[in-house]
């Protein structure tokens, strides 16, 4: 049998170590909270997208970076939770999900036919959602984000 020396057996040590510490080093980053105010009933759920980049927002469900999903409230509030979110630029879009779909409901020209809203309250143009750079906002992974988004009717 093969001796093991000191240095094979760090080696081995630190290389199944290290894998771990770096995912405890990952889930140490702070979450984002997103309180959602102005439902007019609590049927359904408040559907909430996280994007980290401008490519697909608010629309493409390919490119978001997390979703969360708030109950109802009988105060008509819900809060969508989004965990372990690393530090970066951010934007979120969002909508009253009332028949539990899960895609907004839009009449045949496309609008809207579900409450929705965006980060920092940004409205919507004629015939555009606001841009990622309307809604965008800064988290730190070492502090929790606090957000409160007003649902928007068409």
């Amino acid at each position: 049998m093969k001796e093991i020396t000191f240095a094979t057996m760090a080696i081995i040590f630190f290389t199944m170590v290290a894998p771990i510490r770096a995912q405890e080093a990952s889930t140490n980053n702070a979450d984002i909270r997103v309180a959602v105010v102005g439902f007019s009933d609590t049927r359904g759920r408040c559907a909430c997208a996280l994007y980290n980049h401008v490519e697909g927002f608010p629309t493409d469900r390919k490119q978001v970076f997390r979703n969360a999903v708030g109950k109802i409230g009988e105060d008509h509030k819900a809060v969508c939770d989004f965990k372990n979110v690393p530090t970066g630029t951010y934007a979120i879009a969002l909508f009253h999900d009332a028949k539990l779909t899960g895609k907004m409901e839009k009449n045949l020209i496309g609008i809207p036919q579900e409450g929705y809203g965006f980060s920092n309250d940004a409205k919507p143009h004629t015939l555009s959602a606001p841009s990622f750079g309307e809604c965008a906002f800064q988290h730190s992974a070492s502090q929790p984000t606090n957000l409160t988004i007003n649902l928007q009717h068409y």
